[in-house]
């Protein structure tokens, strides 16, 4: 019976910057809706520059940064789900979402 079941789970990190340190390898790859919005405006304002037609492209890269190696140890708290004491920490082996620097290394990836 398990075995007709479509189940889908995704793990997502918080990492706050606690240095207060800006660094180019950490950023968001992701604009806000905001962003969006203003190139979709300028789109429409003007879809054709110097003859040539003005095109948007997003892409979708929902599995790219599990791809990517970290280059820095990143411990984690572990989910409760898990069923494991709370002082166990995981060691991240693959880049996952939310970690500041997963969107540089997936672009290198």
């Amino acid at each position: 019976m398990l075995n007709h079941l479509d189940v889908r789970a995704r793990l997502v990190a918080g990492e706050v910057n606690t240095s207060g340190t800006k660094e180019d390898s950490f950023f968001a790859p992701t604009p806000p809706l905001e962003a969006k919005r203003m190139l979709f405006k300028k789109y429409a304002d003007k879809p054709i520059v110097n003859e040539k037609p003005m095109r948007l492209s997003f892409t979708d890269i929902k599995k790219a940064y599990f791809n990517g190696i970290p280059k820095r140890n990143i411990l984690m708290k572990l989910p409760r789900e898990l069923g494991l004491p709370p002082h166990h920490l995981g060691l991240q082996v693959r880049c996952v979402y939310g970690t500041r620097d997963a969107g540089a290394i997936s672009e290198e990836t």
